[in-house]
């Protein structure tokens, strides 16, 4: 029914029906364009009316079960796949660490079942030498710890002198930048001990494990 005829239909009212009851229902009618009214005469066309509308709502229910069923079985589905990748990750990750352990180990066997190389014993030669210069007597460390034991020995003194004879020593100001200088040249050497005496630790233990 194009709109031409459509005007026409609802224009008049069909045979037997009241003009205004007609009007009526073009005008409430819910939905005006897809829908027109339909006149129903007699008992017999209300039930068969009747019939075709439960069977479209129970068509339309049926329709409804079946989507939400298979909403349940995709639902049912996603959970299921999301158990398994949950799985496979947990697999995974237990592999990469079994992985990683396997590769250490082999590393550590490969490591230890042969001697140092010609540059780790530079290493080790460099560290000892290092060592040897800085721990040994009237080395840098040492001359370094007399220097600043002797300027706050004898601080008063040359405090003195540089009051008696300013132009032959350094004033107060930078007799405490120097201390506070050989201070720090102390502590950090100190430090460097500590580390040069650690590797040294460390490439002796691993000379014994070679050797052993």
């Amino acid at each position: 029914m194009d709109k031409r005829q459509k005007e026409l239909y609802l224009k008049d009212p069909p045979t037997g029906f009241d003009a205004s009851l007609w009007a009526q229902a073009v005008r409430e009618n819910p939905d005006p364009e897809r829908l027109v009214p339909y006149p129903i005469r007699g008992f017999e066309q209300l039930r068969t009316r009747q019939k075709v509308l439960l069977e479209n709502v129970q068509a339309q229910n049926s329709v409804v079960e079946a989507m939400n069923s298979k909403i349940s079985r995709i639902e049912a589905n996603v959970s299921a796949v999301a158990v398994q990748f949950a799985r496979q990750k947990v697999i995974q990750k237990q592999l990469s660490h079994r992985l990683l352990r396997v590769l250490s180990m082999q590393l550590m066997s490969q490591r230890f079942t042969h001697g140092f190389d010609v540059r780790e014993e530079g290493i080790q030669s460099a560290l000892e030498s290092i060592s040897a210069r800085l721990n040994a007597p009237q080395q840098i460390k040492s001359r370094i710890a007399e220097i600043s034991e002797t300027l706050r020995v004898n601080d008063a003194a040359l405090r003195s002198s540089t009051s008696q004879d300013a132009s032959c020593f350094i004033d107060e100001a930078d007799a405490l930048s120097l201390r506070k200088y050989l201070d720090r040249c102390q502590d950090g050497l100190e430090s460097l001990v500590a580390v040069l005496n650690s590797n040294l630790e460390d490439l002796q233990l691993l000379t014994a494990v070679v050797d052993s």
